[in-house]
Parts: structure tokens; sequence; C-alpha cells
């Protein structure tokens, strides 16, 4: 760290010859005017003025010794700049004791008196720099210190809410694993004791069914999950038409919408930009578009509206699922592509693990594209944008542990 002293000797040639004398011994200095001048320079370049040499003349205007030692008192706690303070040959006067209480409000000053040996000012300044730069150590390690105590807290902060997630998660999991198991074993029961009884036997068997896939779409949000962090995801790529992974979708879902009275429908904006060929996993598309619509339709009620829109944008494919259902507060949108997050405050227990809009993510990344969300709030339904490179902007995955990256190639396919 570069260091200076600064020099302050009002009467005669002293400034010169003392800044002399330290630039022979290898000591950078610099002459100040005044008392305001080295108050200045104290604020400006703090960290670079190692020391203050000044004589007792310099000390008459009691309004400039006010400044100095306000500045004094308040350097940092462990900051005491040192002072080699020049004064009149013989016993202390009461003006050479006054002037000098100016510079003790914080630390010793090394006090000479003139004529002052060149030696003599060089040695008492090595031994006053040496104190600034154990000084400026002990300030490092203090704010290494406070630095490493900052990152414990908020390792242990981190922790704690790790901590409180897990418990939430696994108090979620066993409520949803327990819901369709109980209905389950329930209608077994029944259609066990009511064998005769056709119509039990076959409610229970769509109940069955019904929660069986539930379980199944659960357990498989939980392998998904775990593939993610663990970064064995695997994926298989072609070249896709969109259009048939959207109607597709549509379709296994369109018997779901009408049992609750939902409008499902959908549209395709055709352009000249061309089709809607993409380059990626029809399976992993099609569990994204699959999750999108069981949302929309989970909270959409009777009489609402859910639409998938396909349109092109430049160098995109742009799939939009849209619906008329509750919405989502502006409080936990930002929130809402986060694992285990869900709007219990506005929707209460029961609304899946949270997994669900994760995975979609991930796997959209990992096809190149983005996703995201739209409300304007409670009440007033939910847009969800999915935007997907097209075949002319084709890209080769690289599937990296945790993170997905990917290699533009550009070709014309």
């Amino acid at each position: 760290m570069s260091h200076s002293v600064l020099v302050l000797a009002p009467v005669g040639n002293d400034a010169a010859g003392a800044i002399k004398v330290l630039q022979n011994a290898g000591i950078s200095a610099k002459p100040c005017q005044n008392i305001s001048h080295v108050c200045d320079l104290l604020r400006m370049e703090g960290d670079s003025i190692w020391a203050l040499v000044l004589t007792e003349e310099a000390l008459v205007s009691p309004k400039e010794c006010s400044n100095l030692t306000d500045w004094i008192e308040h350097q940092e706690p462990w900051s005491e700049l040192p002072v080699v303070f020049l004064t009149h040959p013989g016993q202390p006067t009461a003006a050479t004791w006054k002037r000098s209480r100016v510079l003790s409000s914080r630390g010793a000053p090394i006090i000479l008196e003139r004529p002052v040996r060149p030696s003599t000012l060089i040695a008492a300044l090595r031994v006053a720099l040496g104190s600034r730069e154990r000084q400026y150590k002990l300030r490092d390690l203090l704010q290494s210190q406070h630095r490493a105590g900052i990152e414990l807290l908020r390792a242990r902060l981190e922790a704690e809410t790790a901590n409180r997630a897990k418990d939430q998660f696994l108090a979620t999991l066993s409520h949803e694993l327990r819901t369709p198991l109980n209905a389950i074993s329930g209608w077994t029961y029944l259609m066990k004791n009511e064998r005769k009884d056709e119509a039990v036997i076959k409610q229970g068997l769509e109940v069955v069914q019904r929660n069986t896939n539930a379980l199944i779409g659960l357990i498989s949000d939980l392998l998904d999950t775990a593939k993610i962090n663990a970064g064995t995801l695997t994926m298989e790529f072609k070249e896709i038409d969109l259009q048939r992974v959207i109607k597709a979708s549509v379709e296994t879902f369109r018997v779901q919408a009408a049992l609750n009275g939902i409008s499902l429908t959908s549209a395709v904006t055709t352009t000249k930009a061309g089709n809607f060929s993409v380059w990626g996993d029809e399976a992993k598309l099609d569990q994204v578009l699959g999750n999108l619509l069981s949302n929309a339709l989970k909270f959409t009620p009777s009489g609402g509206v859910v639409t998938v829109e396909l349109s092109k944008a430049p160098a995109t494919a742009v799939i939009v699922v849209k619906d008329s259902g509750r919405g989502v507060s502006r409080e936990f949108l930002p929130h809402i592509f986060k694992r285990f997050s869900q709007d219990k405050v506005n929707y209460g227990e029961g609304g899946g693990l949270g997994l669900g809009l994760a995975i979609c993510e991930h796997l959209v990344e990992l096809h190149g594209g983005s996703i995201s969300a739209e409300s304007a709030g409670l009440g007033h339904g939910t847009t969800i944008k999915v935007e997907l490179p097209t075949i002319s902007a084709k890209f080769e995955p690289i599937v990296g542990r945790g993170k997905s990256q990917f290699k533009e190639n550009r070709s014309d396919l």
C-alpha cells in the first residue's frame, strides 16, 4: 500500500528541509499550507496518509486546532494517526503543553525538541510508520472477521431456511400421498365388501384409477427433481412439429375439461415465417404442456376457459397457455417457478408439491427456451408463455450437473 507523510511547518525553511531529509531516506512526504489543508488531505486521502509531522507554530489558530482535534477524535476505532510534534527547545511552556494536548486525544504523539537531527527524525518516523502499518493490518483482520461473521450468519440462516423447507416439504408430501392412498384403500374395501354391486365397483375402479394416476404424477415429479439435482436427466433431441405435440396434449385433457365444465380450445397463428418445427425431446415437451394444462384446469372453476395458442416469432415458436381461473397474487408471482413454492396464503393446502412449474422451467431451459408467467392478480386468471428456438436456430444440448448449457449451431435444416 502506497503511503505518504504530511509535513506542516509554516515558519522558515523547516518544511522544505524536513521533506528533503525524508525523501532522501526513501519516505514519501507532502507539504501542507495550514491545518485546514491537512484536514482536507486526511479526509480525501485517509488511507494513504500514514503519519503527520508538524511544528508548534502550526497550532496557533484555535479554530484550526479544533478542526484537527475533531478529525483525530473521530477516526475509526482501529486508527491512531501517528503524529511527530516538533517543539521549541527547553522545558515545555504552557502554550506547548496546551497545543500537544490537541494531538493526545487518540494516542501519544512523538514529541521532538528542535533543532532535530535528521537521523532522529527519520528514526521517529520509521517507528510511526511501523505503527500505522500494524493498524492497517488490524483493520484488515477486523474486516475479514466481520465478513466471515456475516458469511457464517448467512450460512446459518440458509441452513435454517433449508431445514424449514425440508420439514414443510415432508409434511406436504405426506399429505399429498395420504389423500390418494386413503381414497384407494377406502374404495378397495368397499368394492371387496360390495362385490355384487356393479355401480359401486364401477365408481370404485374410477376412483382407484384417478388416485393411482395422481400418485404416479407425484412420484414422477419427485424422480424428475432428483434427476435434475443429480444432473442425470436424459434428453433425446430430434426435429419435432409443435402443432402435433399441442394437438395431442389438448386431446388428452379434453375429457377432463369437459367433466369439469371448462372450455378447452387451441389456436395456431400462421405466418410467413415458416413452420413450427423445433429441435427437442418430444416426451419432455409433452410433459411441459401436460403440467401447464393440468395446472390451468385445476385452478379454473366450472364455466371457465383454458386456451392454448401457438404463434411464430423471429427464430422462436411461442406457446401461450391462458386460463380464466383463480390467478396468482402479486406477492407470489415472482416465486411461481421455484421448487416447493405454493401460494398457501390464498390457496391453502392440497395444491401439490410445488414441483411442476419448477420442472417445466428446467425442461424448457434444456431446450434453449424460456418460460414466464403473468397474472393481473387473484381472480384474473394466469398466462404462461413458453418460447422455444425453432429449427432455424438449432441447439445442441450440453447437459451439466444442475445446470444446462447450449451450444448454438445455426443451420437451415
